[in-house]
């Protein structure tokens, strides 16, 4: 039909995700959408933040990714953020204990600490020279 349950909503912030490796915080149908978490203390984990579906016999090229991310709520107080960003594909579930998946490596994002409000991080901006083949 051409429309997409993207987390992108008029007029509003995106609901603050909670963080899962055995879940998508949020399901969209394939593309896009905007995200928000709060900083996560403890040990590093991985996350499965956006998670959907391709339709029963259809395929979905993945063309490129790109990634905005800033910092919102307070400046970064005690401890820097470090966001390792990557996609999974063609998994049986939405979990990163999944064998199935294709894992991809798409990049790195930072905060310092101090770094303010509104502060961007680097842009992460993939552009797959083959397209990445989404399976139902």
């Amino acid at each position: 039909t051409g429309a997409s349950l993207a987390n992108f909503q008029n007029s509003t912030a995106p609901v603050s995700a909670t963080l899962s490796n055995t879940a998508g915080s949020y399901a969209v149908t394939i593309k896009d959408g905007k995200f928000q978490f709060a900083a996560v203390a403890g040990s590093e984990t991985h996350y499965a933040l956006f998670g959907g579906q391709v339709p029963t016999g259809a395929k979905f090229l993945i063309e490129g990714i790109r990634i905005e991310t800033y910092n919102t709520g307070t400046a970064v107080a005690t401890t820097a953020t470090l966001l390792e960003w990557g996609i999974g594909i063609n998994g049986s579930a939405v979990t990163l204990a999944n064998a199935g998946f294709i894992k991809l490596n798409l990049g790195v994002q930072s905060f310092a600490v101090g770094d303010p409000v509104c502060k961007q991080a680097t842009v992460i901006d993939v552009d797959f020279k083959t397209p990445e083949v989404c399976e139902s």
